[in-house]
């Protein structure tokens, strides 16, 4: 059989930038179906140790085992979000109706503080300014009538709410049903895709590289999805009791917020300790007995310890050495993650970064003709040149040393003169 001739370096480099080109175009125009795919294959990933339980434990077939896992994880994820949206939607119910509380306490507030400065003023240089009572009290009666009318308005579009919550509701019902159908194919012919990405690198010799690549990659997405899990349980059952303790209003829902917000990493304890901050800081009055900023210091505090617990202690645990990345390549990959993506961006930017920087050392160091993988610590000392110990002066003795024309090791002499 007769086949074509070999392609050059000049055309293999050519396919190789077209190639990157249509990819980098599938990739803006279909991006809006990228976020359901992740989804998909986040699920499949993290449901693969259960099928693999059911496959080779209980002897199933594996389309059989996925079906089965998927649906006890469908019924508990809909139990979950049931009870958690009957809270919710009690909890909502009860915020909106504090609103208009909560902007008669701010209108009140910020009335007291302008009171002082139209009695006393402020001074601007050597001029002091005094600020008429009538002309704040009418603006502040304004602002709050303002907010109170739009709120009401808002209110009174029961039809157009209700409209545009069964849109949204349509809408991610079918994202739902497409990312569980992905999924599920996924989590069945994953093993068979996997092999054949190992059998592709084969064939150049790459197998070795290709192997470890492969496992370092699963070592990052797994300590991360996994480990979040872990974190953003940790945090809710931590926060929650902390919230309960201290009277904050809310308690169980504060808590669940703030272990979703450990998805986001860096940004969400920020956010947190905001939302904090402003629940209790309208709070009327509180168990202690003690000043606002006093109690409002005491809440922020015990957060702001448990944030440091599961940060510093718990998250170095859980997540080993796979993600070593600096706190300011997340923070500027959750930025570019939530612009590109959303906020499944921002949840998924150290992992992404840590894959991006598995995959640029290994491309790196084969430019630049050096191992592929940086050596292991056990590794550099078995290949650590022995030295000869401590001799005295004038003693002789050999030792093992590569030869550099052969490469093998050759006895070498070596004697130690006396100095004059």
């Amino acid at each position: 059989m007769h086949y074509s001739p070999p392609w050059t370096r000049n055309t293999k480099y050519f396919i190789a930038a077209v190639m990157l080109v249509l990819i980098g175009l599938a990739v803006w125009r279909f991006s809006d179906i990228l976020q359901p795919l992740a989804v998909a294959t986040i699920l499949a990933y993290l449901l693969h140790p259960a099928i693999d339980f059911f496959q080779r434990r209980l002897h199933m077939a594996r389309g059989l085992a996925a079906l089965i896992v998927y649906l006890v994880a469908l019924i508990l994820i809909a139990t979950i979000l049931a009870i958690g949206g009957l809270i919710a939607l009690e909890q909502s119910r009860v915020f909106v109706g504090q609103i208009p509380n909560l902007l008669d306490q701010l209108a009140r507030v910020t009335q007291e503080h302008l009171q002082v400065l139209t009695t006393s003023g402020f001074r601007v240089g050597r001029l002091t300014i005094h600020l008429p009572s009538a002309s704040v009290t009418e603006m502040l009666d304004g602002l709050r009538e303002d907010a109170l009318g739009q709120i009401r308005n808002m209110l009174g579009q029961s039809g157009i709410l209700v409209t545009g919550i069964a849109q949204v509701t349509f809408s991610f019902l079918t994202q739902a049903i497409l990312v569980i159908i992905v999924s599920i194919y996924l989590a069945i012919d994953g093993p068979r895709f996997i092999r054949g990405l190992t059998a592709l690198a084969e064939q150049p010799g790459y197998a070795d590289d290709a192997h470890h690549l492969l496992n370092a990659f699963m070592q990052i997405w797994n300590h991360y999805l996994r480990g979040q899990i872990i974190l953003a349980t940790i945090m809710a059952v931590n926060a929650s009791i902390a919230f309960a303790l201290l009277r904050v209003p809310n308690p169980l829902a504060m808590g669940i917020t703030a272990g979703l917000l450990e998805f986001v990493p860096l940004l969400g304890q920020y956010v947190m300790m905001s939302i904090t901050l402003l629940v209790v800081l309208f709070q009327p009055e509180n168990f202690l007995g003690i000043p606002p900023w006093l109690y409002l210091l005491l809440v922020a505090s015990i957060l702001f310890l448990i944030q440091q617990v599961q940060g510093n202690i718990i998250l170095p645990r859980v997540h080993g050495s796979q993600l070593a990345l600096h706190p300011a390549a997340i923070l500027v990959g959750v930025v570019m993650g939530v612009s590109l993506f959303g906020m499944l961006g921002a949840v998924l930017a150290a992992p992404v970064l840590a894959t991006i920087k598995l995959f640029g050392s290994y491309i790196w160091r084969k430019m630049l003709n050096l191992p592929p993988f940086e050596p292991l610590p056990e590794e550099i000392i078995a290949n650590e040149i022995p030295l000869p110990k401590p001799q005295t002066k004038g003693e002789t003795g050999q030792i093992e040393r590569p030869d550099p024309r052969s490469g093998e090791d050759v006895l070498t002499s070596y004697n130690i003169h006396r100095q004059a």
